[in-house]
């Protein structure tokens, strides 16, 4: 006896539309990350990275208000400056930097919410997807597969490789049937050539016989 052939790993659809909006929002965030991690170099506490990145993405930026007064306070006490009511001062300086920084990061948030809600689509678009090459955000080829594979329909267990091995035996048959009808009735639709009553019961359509001589 044959062995039944096995299709698993058969795509049968691609969503291109989601895969396209999906890459694009994406497109979008990575985007945002760069001017964010540009935003965030220019506070002089370091390269922006993966890292840092999710830092803010869980902590917002508490950590690196802190990591900046402490920077700050070392590099004083480096050049001398002990006195810590003038490392205070300097601190309450630096205020209007840090809190242009959190405008940064709260506004990006504000946008990937949007983003998230956009089109009423089901995009869940995952922060820590994102991938960083060289410090920065970016769309890879690899991410570009992983998004396509997510947004496939294909068949992955041996009942729906039988499945569709079925359709397969029943395709060919309506194509052979379809084949017949037209060379007898070259106008034909492929819809017209099958009924159902109201119970599902499949029937030849009446009309179709009367072409066959």
């Amino acid at each position: 006896m044959e062995k039944a052939k096995n299709y698993i790993g058969v795509v049968l659809f691609d969503n291109n539309l989601q895969i396209t909006r999906t890459l694009s929002y994406y497109q979008t965030i990575a985007e945002s990350i760069n001017d964010l991690a540009e935003n965030y170099e220019n506070l002089n506490i370091g390269a922006f990275n993966k890292k840092v990145f999710h830092d803010i993405v869980k902590h917002r930026v508490a950590n690196i208000n802190q990591r900046y007064f402490s920077i700050v306070e070392d590099q004083m006490k480096k050049a001398g400056i002990t006195l810590q009511s003038l490392i205070e001062s300097q601190k309450q300086a630096s205020i209007n930097l840090l809190k242009d920084f959190e405008k940064k990061v709260n506004s990006f948030f504000d946008n990937y919410q949007i983003i998230q809600q956009s089109y009423f689509l089901i995009i869940d678009i995952q922060l820590e997807k994102i991938h960083f090459v060289d410090n920065r955000a970016v769309i890879t080829d690899e991410f570009k597969q992983q998004i396509k594979h997510e947004n496939q329909t294909s068949i992955q267990t041996e009942g729906q490789s039988k499945y569709y091995a079925k359709f397969l035996a029943l395709k060919k048959a309506y194509d052979e049937l379809f084949s017949e009808s037209k060379k007898y009735y070259p106008e034909v639709n492929a819809s017209w050539l099958l009924d159902f009553d109201n119970e599902n019961n499949l029937s030849l359509a009446p009309n179709m016989i009367n072409f066959i001589p």
